[in-house]
């Protein structure tokens, strides 16, 4: 990418920033109505499937990763928001393990089968 276009990126993220947050001032009394909390999860929703599933430069994008994965993070954050927030942080501890058990195995060889004794 050329620095004209990294300078490009940047000044639309910086707009973008800016947008959200006078949509946030000037929209106060949406975000704290009934509708406000499950449209803020959509929109978080839709950015995460986006951006996770955004492979980087030179791999190719994965939307089914990043749907899944958003998802999974979504939900904690519903669970945490409409059912009881101790549950939210036990979700979240969940899916912080599975994800670290996920990377661990994600190295390419397939796990030895444990009954299997070598020796």
């Amino acid at each position: 990418m050329t620095k004209l276009a990294q300078f490009a990126l940047g000044c639309a993220i910086g707009v973008a920033f800016a947008a959200c947050a006078v949509v946030a001032v000037y929209f106060r009394p949406f975000w704290h109505s009934a509708w406000g909390m499950p449209t803020f999860l959509l929109i978080f929703w839709i950015v995460m499937t986006l951006t996770v599933g955004w492979g980087g430069r030179g791999r190719p994008h994965s939307f089914r990763f990043g749907l899944i994965v958003s998802t999974a993070i979504t939900s904690c954050f519903v669970a945490a928001v409409f059912i009881n927030k101790y549950v939210g942080i036990g979700l979240i501890c969940l899916l912080a393990y599975v994800a670290v058990k996920f990377l661990e195995n994600s190295n390419g060889e397939p796990d030895p089968d444990p009954g299997d004794k070598q020796s």
